[in-house]
């Protein structure tokens, strides 16, 4: 081989091994790069996500203990007249019977109790649909 050949060969080598060199340090550095990205853009949407559900939980409890003790006060309310009805001597089977009907009821439903003394329990997806019902959902 001559010498000009040998000096091709060392010239060319003298440059494509920088350039190689620098490609696979570059694509290297890229896939980190990305997988830093990803990892952060992971955690931070776990983070904002945990966040979201904690809230939720705590006004789904919020909401459950109002009507907790929204029906708590509603059959206070009941046996106070079941007590009233006993002292005026009444049969107080009517009251007593409804209370009793509506024991299950108390962590699935919602209740409402109107002004004439009815209390109605509702399904916690569903709404009283009388328009005469007091505004809001008890």
């Amino acid at each position: 081989m001559k010498f000009r050949g040998k000096i091709l060969i060392l010239l060319l080598t003298l440059t494509l091994v920088p350039l190689i060199t620098s490609l696979l340090l570059q694509r290297h550095a890229m896939r980190r790069l990305g997988n830093d990205l990803a990892k952060s853009g992971q955690e931070f949407l776990i983070k904002k996500n945990r966040e979201v559900l904690l809230n939720l939980a705590r006004e789904f409890d919020e909401t459950l203990q109002q009507d907790r003790a929204l029906a708590r006060l509603a059959i206070a309310h009941q046996a106070d007249q079941l007590s009233h009805l006993n002292s005026e001597g009444a049969d107080p089977t009517i009251v007593y019977k409804r209370i009793r009907r509506l024991l299950p009821y108390l962590h699935t439903h919602h209740f409402t109790y109107y002004a004439t003394g009815q209390l109605e329990a509702f399904p916690a997806d569903a709404a009283p649909l009388d328009p005469e019902a007091p505004p809001g959902r008890y």
